[in-house]
């Protein structure tokens, strides 16, 4: 195929995913009940789910779950097992920033709507990069497992546990790098009262305008 034929090709298939993204940004869901005892409701949350979310901020899970969307949006190491056919330890983040770098669908690639004024700085690969993955989304989390970024843990029990005790021990095949150094064991009689509070973030969808 002629290189101008590639490029008219490539242009369909980015304006279909431009179509897409903008239909999905036009999708709204419910308040929650964390956002509705946030706007100052306080009888929004009920008593056991106010002592989830007391768990859930003295367990540390607010140093990498807040904001809007219970996320900070950046990558950390969890020690996670991974969810390669051969078992073989997931690089993470540290092998996707290539990646990004030489696509030319990027934020700075001429397929972009958006080039901003002034480009943000290449993000690099450093150690604490090595094994690590993005800080999901909490909103609806009860109804997205399996969780990890494997898929290998299949509740909310299991997952929880994987972050108390800090993923899997040193020397196994099936991660790498370091855990980050803020995961803390906390007391694992937090772990039900967690659950119940990440039950309250429902993600009941408004239906979408015509």
């Amino acid at each position: 195929m002629a290189p101008a034929d590639q490029d008219a090709v490539t242009r369909v298939l980015v304006n279909m995913g431009k179509s897409i993204a903008a239909f999905l940004r036009s999708l709204r869901v419910t308040e929650s009940p964390l956002d509705a005892y946030a706007s100052g409701q306080l009888d929004a949350l009920t008593a056991q789910q106010k002592d989830g979310l007391l768990a859930f901020l003295t367990a540390g899970c607010a140093q990498c779950h807040y904001g809007p969307r219970l996320t900070d949006g950046s990558f950390h190491n969890l020690r996670f097992p991974t969810g390669r056919q051969d078992h073989t330890a997931d690089p993470g983040r540290s092998d996707g920033i290539p990646f990004l770098l030489a696509s030319e669908f990027r934020q700075t690639g001429k397929y972009s709507d958006a080039i901003p004024a002034t480009p943000p700085p290449d993000p690099i690969v450093t150690p604490n990069l090595f094994g690590a993955f993005k800080t999901p989304d909490l909103r609806g989390v009860a109804f997205t497992l399996p969780f990890g970024h494997g898929g290998t843990y299949g509740g909310l029990t299991s997952v929880i546990e994987a972050h108390r005790t800090a993923g899997l021990p040193t020397g196994s095949t099936l991660t790498m790098g370091d855990a980050e150094r803020f995961l803390v064991s906390f007391d694992p009689t937090l772990e039900p009262a967690i659950i119940t509070f990440l039950d309250a973030l429902r993600l009941d969808m408004v239906n979408p305008p015509p």
